[in-house]
């Protein structure tokens, strides 16, 4: 039996609820996904919607874009929003700080992850997946 090619594409509102509604579509996946790998899948989601909302200066009406689509050997995922984008910033010099943590944390659990920006912004990552039927 071999992995299922999924894919999930959702439009979330530009509301507080949309890292909710992501981290809900997300669990059509979680019978397919190791479970290692989902919980990181979860926060990196969790982690980019947030971002879309809080840096993406959406209008009312605006939604942010979900793309996950898994194949046998890897996740990919995109979250976009209609912001300008933006560069990469450095990961924060205070540990404790409760903020500002979401890149660096997609950064280091991520296999691969980019920015392609302007006029809109998309965040994408990949995760790399065991091979299940020849562990």
């Amino acid at each position: 039996m071999g992995v299922p090619r999924i894919r999930l594409d959702r439009e979330l509102p530009a509301s507080p609820e949309a890292a909710r509604e992501a981290r809900r579509a997300l669990g059509d996946l979680a019978h397919h996904v190791p479970p290692d790998h989902f919980d990181d899948l979860r926060l990196l989601v969790t982690e980019l919607v947030t971002n879309s909302l809080r840096h993406g200066h959406l209008a009312a009406g605006d939604a942010i874009r979900l793309v996950v689509q898994m194949e046998p050997s890897c996740l990919r995922v995109e979250v976009r929003d209609p912001g300008s984008g933006f560069d990469v910033p450095a990961p924060p010099q205070t540990p404790d700080l409760g903020a500002g943590w979401g890149l660096h944390l997609l950064g280091r659990i991520a296999d691969r992850w980019g920015i392609n920006g302007r006029p809109s912004t998309c965040v994408w990552f990949e995760i790399d997946l065991p091979d299940i039927e020849n562990p």
